[in-house]
């Protein structure tokens, strides 16, 4: 593991030396993603998404590390709700952004919101899947609809 992390170190040198390299970002997001580092997968994924805006694979990895460091059942980060809201604004149908952004929204009280984007979502899944029924509680859990 050593080994490992003098690799990501020697990386993450290299690219303090030489901030425009997209790959290297892109490389570096996810090494420290593998070791567990969201905080600096977050980090190198935010650099990577100021070389290349309009990539929102970036975008989901800087969420993707944002919300894997806060514990399981801690409510979404204002800063990951936002990077999910902008991929949503770049790809409608993505579905982990509609399903954080659903999230918040009900964890901010507006069910209204949170039920068109977990509809859209439930609407892309396949009717018997376990994702399907994990989309369909979080509905349910919403109360009916007023």
């Amino acid at each position: 593991m050593n080994a490992i992390r003098g690799m990501v170190d020697g990386l993450a040198a290299r690219l303090a030396q030489d901030p425009n390299d997209l790959d290297g970002w892109k490389r570096l997001g996810r090494s420290y993603r593998v070791l567990g580092d969201t905080q600096k997968s977050a980090e190198a994924y935010a650099k990577a998404a100021a070389l290349a805006p309009d990539d929102t694979s970036l975008l989901l990895g800087q969420a993707d590390a944002l919300q894997a460091g806060l514990p399981d059942d801690a409510p979404v980060a204002p800063a990951v709700a936002e990077l999910y809201r902008k991929i949503l604004a770049r790809e409608p149908d993505r579905q982990e952004a509609l399903w954080y952004v659903g999230l918040a929204e009900k964890q901010a009280g507006n069910g209204a919101a949170a039920t068109a984007d977990w509809q859209r979502l439930l609407a892309q899944l396949k009717p018997d899947s376990a994702e399907a029924k994990t989309v369909q509680q979080a509905l349910d859990s919403l109360g009916p609809a007023k």
